[in-house]
């Protein structure tokens, strides 16, 4: 006598849905939560790289004349671009200081520049005879650019130290791998873009008081806060007028 095999044509049980499931919710969850985070890291970037050509624009309308400050540089290119959507989550942008001489284009969103790039930190220690901290991961190494034409955007610095000196980055600049490997200082990108710092430091107490025979690099401290001074000078040093005056041969060292 022949017996048939009986299949099982059940499929799975309640229990068994229910696991499988509550796995795929699991699942769901932790994409939708990356999905989200990458979501907002590219609206972020895209934010700032926004922010940096805009900076760039306003900074060559100052260069050429067209604007007396860059203030007014910002004003003027804002009204243009009322009608475009820089800020991808609908952020607005006004143009702001950070309290330590410095002017940055910010976001209501993202914040300002220095809130989301270049990863600066403080190391813990302080420039001698200062308490100025100096930033540890400011210049980039070479593993920082993805190959050889990247370029990165490096906004205005308090003090870092490179190979035994300190420096700080005076205004805008823009790097490769190419001129980052020169170092600050390098003579293949604009070396007013960065200062060295001599370790001279002079004091002034009167608002009227100028100094002589000061050479680029030297800093002066001016109530309670720290300027280097970035022009040019002979062998013997150069007078210098006093920091209240808002002369660009000044920069203020945030603290």
């Amino acid at each position: 006598m022949k017996h048939k095999k009986v299949k099982n044509n059940q499929g799975f049980s309640l229990v068994e849905l229910i696991i499988v499931i509550a796995i795929l919710a699991i699942l769901a969850g932790f994409l939708a939560a990356a999905y989200v985070k990458h979501l907002k890291e590219a609206r972020a970037a895209v934010c700032l790289e926004n922010r940096d050509r805009l900076y760039k624009e306003m900074n060559a309308k100052y260069a050429d004349g067209t604007y007396d400050s860059l203030k007014e540089a910002y004003n003027k290119l804002m009204e243009n671009y009322k009608n475009r959507k820089l800020c991808p989550s609908k952020g607005t942008y006004s143009w702001e200081a950070n309290g330590d001489g410095i002017n940055q284009i910010v976001c209501s969103v993202h914040g300002a520049p220095s809130d989301t790039d270049n990863g600066n930190k403080d190391s813990g220690k302080t420039f001698p005879g200062t308490d100025l901290a100096i930033n540890s991961g400011v210049w980039p190494k070479s593993e920082d650019f993805k190959d050889n034409y990247e370029e990165i955007l490096y906004h205005p610095s308090g003090i870092f130290e490179y190979e035994g000196s300190y420096y700080v980055i005076t205004k805008d600049l823009t790097l490769t791998r190419e001129r980052a490997a020169s170092g600050p200082g390098g003579e293949v990108y604009p070396w007013t873009s960065t200062e060295k710092l001599t370790g001279k430091i002079y004091e002034m107490t009167d608002d009227d008081e100028r100094i002589s025979g000061i050479k680029r690099g030297d800093l002066v401290k001016y109530k309670d806060s720290y300027y280097v001074y970035n022009s040019g000078d002979g062998p013997e040093g150069t007078w210098a007028p006093n920091p209240n005056t808002g002369s660009n041969v000044w920069y203020k060292i945030p603290k």
